[in-house]
């Protein structure tokens, strides 16, 4: 069964990550030219209704407003409309597995109703932020071509690094200056809770049938 990623070497691994604690699961991913990232996981509990791991302590989206791609102000608690919104984190220069992870969730959204897939909004946040507009470019051409609908979001650095701390993301520079950062995707309800949770090992089958179960419960 295909999943979102291949398991990856565990060449990366870090003291703490306390939101992904709640799961005891810790995925990385490292993203350069020519290297592979890292999956370092224990199983996540999944809960009896899910594939993925059920929040009991969720996740809360943080009151900031990013810029989309287009240049527009976006506010991740007041502009998604939709009855699910996943996250994601990641760059347009990751060489493998922010691709991988995100064509997997293009994937599993193409095997849903259709009615399904009109209810859930994608956000990807750029972790290497910069006011270059040609890299504006390659992240809306980016995820253009894994989902029309992805939508890209970048900011300061400083918030960009805020945002991920308070949502369970690990990102820093390895010694090799490689980007590595945390690859979990992370689906949030209307109000901006963070319910539910997959790794990067999630099946596309899996998450298929999640996001039916998820919507249906958020309408």
């Amino acid at each position: 069964m295909p999943r979102l990623t291949a398991v990856l070497p565990r060449v990366v691994t870090l003291p703490r990550l306390v939101a992904l604690a709640l799961l005891g699961v810790l995925v990385i991913t490292g993203c350069a030219p020519g290297t592979r990232g890292a999956v370092a996981p224990k199983e996540a509990a999944a809960s009896p209704s899910f594939h993925g791991a059920w929040q009991d302590r969720p996740f809360v989206l943080p009151d900031h407003t990013l810029r989309d791609t287009h240049g527009q102000p976006f506010s991740l608690r007041k502009s998604p409309s939709r009855p699910v919104t996943l996250v994601y984190f990641g760059y347009p220069d990751c060489a493998h597995g922010c691709s991988e992870v995100l064509t997997g969730l293009a994937a599993a959204l193409d095997r849903v109703p259709q009615d399904v897939r009109d209810d859930v909004g994608v956000l990807v946040i750029d972790i290497e932020p910069t006011p270059d507009p040609a890299h504006l470019a390659r992240l809306h051409d980016w995820l253009a071509g894994l989902d029309q609908e992805f939508i890209g979001l970048t900011g300061s650095e400083t918030d960009i690094h805020r945002i991920a701390h308070d949502l369970g993301v690990e990102i820093h520079r390895a010694d090799d200056s490689t980007l590595v950062h945390s690859d979990h995707v992370i689906a949030f309800d209307r109000t901006g809770t963070g319910v539910l949770v997959w790794t990067s090992d999630i099946a596309v089958d899996e998450m298929a049938e999640d996001l039916v179960v998820l919507v249906a419960a958020m309408r």
